[in-house]
């Protein structure tokens, strides 16, 4: 799927660890991502660009699980000069864009995989929301409401949807298949489906145990799929002997319970 031309922006993004600017093009109606990046003159989460500045290694080896237009694609890709990012977008809108901001970019070691990751292999549903990009979600056949009442009670509002059919991975297919030696370092932000990566990835993160950056969105753990957010952080418990918490002014603050989150 191809945006119309005038459903387009180009704009800049600036991050905290280097003064080179990428080129970054997205959808003109995203509300989400590519609008506020826009309006920010090109800033997008310093605290989480400075985070990875300090973590990642040039020659590392890095996942973007739900990677969107490829914000942290970019930025993980000129970290890891040397290294490789793997940047998996479910939704084919997004997914062009993806690939145009790396070609765009000239990232020679950044590969897009158009691909959900997930608990077990098969073909369903993803939900595309142009006006909010961000907060589009693969569909849970298990939860009884449809998707159009879950945008509602999630997002406040009935957003415009676009459904699509996507092929589901998992993690450990994916790295078998592809050879996979190493995994240093994931960024995951999959509007709640990341516990079903983690179930589908438990071989992959146990065998490399890469530094995990995570998001953590109770409401949608709860309204897309039904699940108690406490569940994730006792699967990252299960892998993880430590956890962090990434505040907005970049502290970085350990937590030993899901409760401490509240």
């Amino acid at each position: 799927m191809s945006p119309p031309p005038q459903h387009i922006k180009r704009t800049i993004l600036r991050v905290a660890h280097t003064e080179r600017q990428f080129s970054l093009t997205g959808s003109s109606l995203d509300q989400s991502v590519v609008g506020p990046i826009d309006e920010a003159k090109g800033a997008w989460e310093p605290h989480v660009t400075k985070l990875m500045a300090g973590l990642i290694k040039a020659d590392d080896i890095c996942l973007d699980i739900g990677a969107n237009v490829g914000v942290y694609t970019l930025v993980m890709s000129d970290l890891a000069r040397n290294g490789h990012v793997y940047a998996f977008e479910a939704s084919s809108m997004n997914f062009a864009f993806l690939q145009k901001n790396i070609a765009d970019n000239k990232l020679t070691n950044a590969i897009p995989h158009r691909l959900a990751l997930s608990n077990r292999i098969r073909s369903g549903n993803f939900h595309y929301l142009p006006e909010i990009a961000g907060a589009s979600f693969a569909e849970d056949t298990s939860v009884e409401r449809s998707p159009d009442q879950i945008i509602r009670e999630a997002l406040g509002w009935p957003w415009q949807r676009v459904t699509e059919r996507v092929q589901f991975t998992t993690l450990d297919h994916w790295a078998a298949q592809e050879g996979i030696v190493r995994v240093d370092f994931v960024k995951m932000d999959v509007e709640g489906s990341e516990r079903f990566v983690i179930e589908g990835g438990e071989a992959t993160f146990k065998k490399y145990r890469p530094v995990l950056f995570t998001e953590l969105n109770a409401k949608c753990l709860q309204q897309y799929f039904n699940l108690p957010p406490a569940s994730y952080f006792g699967a990252l418990q299960a892998l993880y002997p430590y956890i962090y918490v990434l505040q907005p002014d970049g502290v970085i603050q350990p937590v030993a319970s899901f409760d401490l989150l509240n």
